[in-house]
């Protein structure tokens, strides 16, 4: 039962990796469970985007909000892009960017729900 669980588990890390661009600065990522299913959550960031992830190992009602704050121009000019995604399925992704050319990371942040029946679980992650 425990290999099984890892195993699931593994898989879930492997497919939010492969969604995730290459550039990447920073990263944070939670995991959990709901009705017997694992649950993951990860928030990435790179040099001009941040991306949001929530995974389970079966289907549920999964959301994923990600923000993103980055600077520009002045030093003190603090700007901030979001995306969200969700929907009944097993991964689901959203990608914030940067409105400018050659922003400066900042900060990044997401949002991770996932509901199957009535149970339901939610977490958050974030990264500088």
């Amino acid at each position: 039962m425990k290999i099984k669980k890892s195993l699931k588990l593994s898989a879930l890390l492997l497919s939010a990796m492969l969604v995730l661009p290459t550039s990447v600065f920073s990263a944070s990522s939670v995991s959990g469970s709901v009705n017997g299913m694992s649950t993951y959550g990860y928030v990435s960031m790179g040099s001009s985007y941040a991306v949001g992830s929530t995974s389970a190992s079966g289907q549920a009602m999964l959301t994923v909000s990600v923000s993103y704050t980055y600077g520009w121009g002045e030093t003190t000019n603090r700007y901030t892009s979001s995306g969200f995604d969700n929907g009944f399925k097993t991964s689901t992704t959203a990608q914030a960017n940067a409105q400018h050319y050659n922003p400066v990371s900042l900060y990044a942040s997401a949002s991770h729900t996932a509901a199957s029946g009535q149970a339901y679980w939610s977490d958050s992650t974030s990264t500088n």
